[in-house]
């Protein structure tokens, strides 16, 4: 059978295959399964996750939804990295499955904390460490090297702690390395983001306008046959089967970052278009560790997609949300406001979004709030930990919300595990120039989860 290569990705693969002298895998074409490293998300996890409405949502300023250019390309990446090696097959080490950590903390969270420090991504010293992450989250869910992770602990460590860096604690690709790391290693703050969102990897529309506005897009989900043996700058296509894990007989989940997108690359018989993704195969597979992959092979294998809001620094006036809780740390709804936009599809969405600051990290639980005319609508999160960010209601009746006076309430779990609830109340004005009848809560209204909030 005919014989190519490919990164050694798994301690699985080592007893299907024998490593060359380069340090890469001889493996057989039909063999190409492995445990990259994500546990992909069902609809009930994703059900729980907070849902971004869009980079407008993350504005003080008035917010303003508008056409996405035609090609992006974002600077301020960290560098490729190689997350597995076969140097250690012959002693069983193999490589761990650390492609979330690559993606959610090393990717996303050193160029989240980029925005804010603008100090460069090319110094370890100013980058997240993958191998620090991925130690961290096996040892709190129990779970032992080589296996995959999802992305919610990450994101919601970067929230809370910021993280070591690479230059602190540098990555090795074997289980052993990560085993023995030192989890009470301080993390730095500067490495910290203020929230987290996931968005559908098929809304190719919100996708785009998170890209043209800056930010980088962390992402999961199963791989066509081949993808681990893919070479050249050409947009990828894929089809066929997923890989399978030939250990077990699941499918493959890979995470990777998305940094970029051309409308126009491509073949116009297969579609064009394209996103600009950034593996941690090392810089030897793809182009130089990088691909274009068409918008359509993204949509129809990409589970999950998450963006990251920079950690913001202490923001002037707004309302003061008081906790209950004296050792609460304060927080403040700093914009309250309505934003309408149109999906691709045609429907109209209007989003109620509180804009909030808190002067530490806390884990939201739940939001509840009522209207001019008294209604009240309560949505719940699950283990999502915010410092600056929003939380939002949409509608999908072709309605904006009431204009008046809107009651917000809070309750979140602090960082020594006690449970703290804030309230305050903001003015919400009309949305502009619009044709939108105004109605108070009703039948349908989705929460900040994306999911029917609960009327009272």
């Amino acid at each position: 059978m005919h014989l190519k290569k490919i990164l050694c990705l798994t301690l699985g693969l080592a007893a299907i295959a024998a490593c060359n002298g380069s340090g890469s895998l001889i493996l057989e074409d039909d063999e190409t399964g492995a445990l990259y490293g994500a546990i992909l998300a069902d609809e009930a996890e994703i059900a729980a996750y907070p849902k971004g409405v869009g980079p407008w949502a993350s504005l003080e300023a008035t917010p303003s939804p508008s056409a996405t250019p035609t090609s992006v390309l974002l600077s301020g990446t960290p560098p490729i990295q190689q997350q597995g090696t076969c140097s250690l097959c012959s002693q069983g080490e193999g490589s761990p499955g650390s492609c979330i950590s690559w993606s959610a903390a090393y990717g996303l969270g050193s160029y989240t904390a980029n925005l804010t420090q603008q100090w460069g991504v090319e110094d370890p010293d100013h980058q997240v460490s993958a191998a620090y992450l991925y130690a961290y989250v096996l040892n709190q869910e129990s779970r032992s090297c080589p296996t995959g992770t999802m992305e919610p602990p990450y994101l919601n460590f970067l929230v809370r702690n910021g993280a070591p860096s690479m230059a602190t604690v540098p990555y090795q690709p074997n289980c052993t390395y990560l085993g023995g790391i030192d989890l009470g290693t301080l993390s730095d703050p500067a490495f910290k983001i203020g929230s987290w969102s996931y968005v559908s990897p098929q809304d190719r529309d919100l996708i785009k306008a998170y890209l043209a506005a800056g930010h980088a897009v962390a992402f999961a989900g199963h791989l066509y046959d081949g993808f681990g043996l893919l070479q050249g700058s050409e947009v990828y296509y894929g089809s066929g089967p997923f890989e399978i894990n030939k250990a077990t007989g699941k499918l493959v989940g890979h995470g990777m970052l998305l940094i970029g997108y051309n409308d126009a690359l491509g073949d116009p018989a297969q579609g064009l278009g394209a996103y600009r993704l950034q593996n941690s195969f090392g810089t030897d597979w793809g182009d130089s560790g990088y691909l274009w992959m068409s918008y359509g092979t993204f949509e129809s294998s990409i589970v999950s997609a998450f963006v990251a809001e920079p950690l913001a620094g202490s923001i002037p006036g707004g309302t003061s949300l008081v906790p209950d809780a004296a050792a609460a740390p304060d927080g403040r709804i700093t914009r309250a406001f309505q934003l309408a936009r149109t999906t691709a599809t045609g429907e109209p969405l209007v989003h109620l979004v509180f804009r909030h600051q808190f002067d530490g990290p806390v884990e939201i639980r739940e939001a509840r709030v009522v209207d001019p005319s008294g209604k009240a609508a309560l949505h719940g999160y699950d283990r999502v930990w915010h410092q600056n960010g929003y939380t939002h209601l949409t509608r999908r009746d072709g309605k904006q919300f009431l204009a008046g006076n809107y009651a917000l309430e809070i309750a979140a779990a602090l960082p020594d595990g006690s449970v703290a609830r804030y309230a305050a109340e903001a003015p919400v004005a009309p949305l502009a120039a619009s044709a939108l009848p105004a109605s108070e809560f009703g039948a349908g209204l989705l929460g900040g989860n994306g999911q029917t909030a609960a009327l009272e």
